[in-house]
This record gives C-alpha cells, sequence and structure tokens, in this order.
C-alpha cells in the first residue's frame, strides 16, 4: 500500500479544490459510517465552516428529506446536556438591548399619531399615573409628539406655554387627577418641592393656585 506524505496529500488537495468529483455518486451506507467516524471530533477552521456555509446556501431540504428526519427524530430522547446547548443557541439569537434600543430609534416617530399600531384616541397613561395627550403642534412636545396633560390644562387656563422650569403640581396626590382646582404650578422646580415638604413659598412663586377655583 502505497503511502503519501502530508505535503503530497496537501498538493493533491489543492489541485483537487473546486473540482465535484464525487458529485452524483451515491454512497454506500458503510461509506458513509466511515466518513463519519473519521470525522467525528475534528472542529472545522473558520474559513472552512465559511465555505461550507457557501456552500449549502440557498439549498433546501426535499419534502422527503424534512419527513425523514421528522420520523427520525419523532419521540427522541434528548439529553439534558443537549437541551441546555439548544437553550444556549437560541439566546444567542435573540436582539441585544443595544440593538433593540436602535431599532427604537429607528422607528421613532415614523407612524406616529393615527399611524401608529398603539394609537388609543391620542391620550395614554405612563408609569406614575399621569397622562399623556398627542400634540404634534406644541413646541415642547417629546419626540413622540405627546405632552402632559396636567401642563397642557394650566397652560389653558394661564394663556401662555410652561417653560420647562415651570413645575406642576397635583394638590390630592393623584397624578391622573388633572383637574384644574386640583392643580397648582410653580415658577420653580425648588419652589414646588419646598411646597411639598411643607416650607416657606412666595406668592410670586406660585404661578397658578388651583385651590383658589373650589366652591366654597
Amino acid at each position: 500500500m502505497r503511502i503519501f506524505s502530508e505535503e503530497h496529500r496537501r498538493h493533491i488537495s489543492e489541485a483537487l479544490r473546486g473540482h465535484s468529483i464525487n458529485k452524483g455518486i451515491p454512497k454506500s451506507k458503510e461509506h458513509r459510517e466511515k466518513l463519519r467516524l473519521a470525522n467525528l471530533g475534528k472542529k472545522a477552521s473558520p474559513e472552512t465552516r465559511r465555505r461550507m456555509s457557501e456552500a449549502h446556501r440557498g439549498r433546501h431540504p426535499s419534502e422527503e428529506t424534512i419527513a425523514k428526519l421528522r420520523e427520525s427524530n419523532l419521540g427522541l430522547k434528548r439529553s439534558r446536556a443537549f437541551c441546555e446547548r439548544m437553550s444556549e443557541v437560541a439566546s444567542s439569537r435573540r436582539h441585544t438591548a443595544e440593538y433593540k434600543a436602535k431599532m427604537r430609534e429607528a422607528l421613532l416617530g415614523k407612524y406616529p399619531g393615527p399611524a401608529s399600531s398603539n394609537w388609543h384616541g391620542g391620550r395614554r397613561q405612563q408609569g406614575g399615573g399621569y397622562w399623556l395627550l398627542y400634540s404634534p403642534e406644541h413646541p415642547f412636545r417629546s419626540k413622540t409628539k405627546y405632552v402632559l396633560e396636567h401642563r397642557l390644562v394650566v397652560e389653558k387656563l394661564l394663556g401662555r406655554y410652561l417653560i420647562h422650569s415651570d413645575s406642576v403640581h397635583h394638590i390630592n396626590k393623584k397624578h391622573g387627577d388633572n383637574r384644574p382646582e386640583n392643580l397648582m404650578a410653580f415658577a420653580s422646580k425648588s419652589a414646588h418641592l419646598r411646597f411639598e415638604k411643607g416650607g416657606k413659598t412666595k406668592p410670586e412663586e406660585i404661578i397658578f393656585d388651583g385651590r383658589l377655583l373650589r366652591q366654597p
């Protein structure tokens, strides 16, 4: 039996690269089993995996092959290690938080207002019980074109827009209750905080007081 050197086998492999001399030749079951055992435990290099991926790209198994695979796996009990590995593979395919953030930014404002799948009439509630109203023309609208409802109520009563330093207070602590008589507005967030803690506030720091609208 003639034994080729490693270098000679490499030359033969390079010479035959790209030539599918075995294409279409059916292999016996015994031959396939020998190939399987010969490659068992071998790890393909990244370059080999890339070439294998390109070779199989666009190929789809036939209905007959799919049926055979389904029958061979029917009732098959998989080991715990195998299930854990499959779980790891599935987890690796999930979108990362960074990817989700990029997708959110890309879609932000693409389907505004009534065109959005989350449209509920232009009024929705966010965390803390605060209500938001769809106001696409408001100068201080958010990226999604919404404005806090309690600020819009105070703006309508004052006849002007509230600036960023203006702060609105809910008297009964219920953030979803935006009746005018339940709202107060302060010229600064520090004045608002002092009022909530029972401190002193100057009259000029209160720009709107809904308590004055209450019936005696």
